[in-house]
């Protein structure tokens, strides 16, 4: 599931090219429970790519997957 996961990621970020639409797409799926999705918002959230940077939103997704090993699937 990682490789798959990493595809969409590739692909919203070279389709898009757009920072807050990837944001919001990422956001979306990971309110539907995809754990790769949360750490991705949470990535945006650290680094402050389309959405205002929150460091504490970015702890609250990457601790929701923290336990997922999103890597090892």
């Amino acid at each position: 599931m990682a490789k798959v996961n990493r595809t969409i990621d590739e692909a919203i970020d070279e389709v898009f090219k757009d920072y807050k639409k990837a944001f919001d797409y990422y956001l979306k799926s990971s309110e539907l429970g995809y754990d790769y999705a949360s750490y991705c918002v949470g990535w945006y959230y650290r680094y402050g790519k389309g959405v205002t940077q929150n460091k504490k939103k970015a702890f609250e997704y990457f601790s929701k997957t923290a336990d997922s090993n999103i890597y090892s699937k």
